[in-house]
């Protein structure tokens, strides 16, 4: 459904006539009525979501709560976030897709500390983001010092 609803850009009734024209050519089950799958989509999907398959992703970060609090002090607040990076890369063999893990202060906006994981983010991937935003030395790769 999500892939439909991306190839027409957000538009349900275009959604509801190419699954009727699928089900008249024997390729499933009958849709439901306009109106059901309309709310479906608002039930399953937030505001984002369906902004994002209308308008693209600029459309979509205008009903992101990330960086919307109110500016402080520095330091004051700052927010995390995890995100998978739209990049393919090879490791030891298998191709995947690394996760983004960052802390920002919501006053400045300015990415205190990051991680990038090959893996889903974990509680490793987090502390050490939340490290490298609150030490501030150059991480050091030598063991034994």
């Amino acid at each position: 459904m999500r892939v439909l609803l991306g190839l027409w850009k957000g538009n349900v009734a275009a959604v509801h006539r190419e699954l009727t024209a699928r089900a008249a050519r024997g390729e499933g089950d009958p849709p439901p009525s306009v109106p059901t799958l309309h709310r479906a989509i608002r039930r399953d999907l937030s505001p984002g979501e369906r902004a994002g398959l209308a308008g693209g992703e600029r459309e979509a970060r205008k009903h992101d709560v990330f960086l919307a609090r109110p500016r402080g002090w520095r330091n004051q607040v700052w927010e995390a976030d995890h995100v998978q990076a739209p990049v393919l890369v090879d490791i030891e063999g298998t191709v995947r897709r690394p996760w983004v893990t960052w802390f920002v202060d919501c006053a400045s906006n300015t990415i205190m500390g990051v991680a990038v994981t090959p893996g889903h983010p974990s509680r490793e991937s987090v502390l050490a983001a939340l490290r490298a935003a609150v030490v501030r030395e150059e991480p050091s790769t030598t063991r034994g010092r």
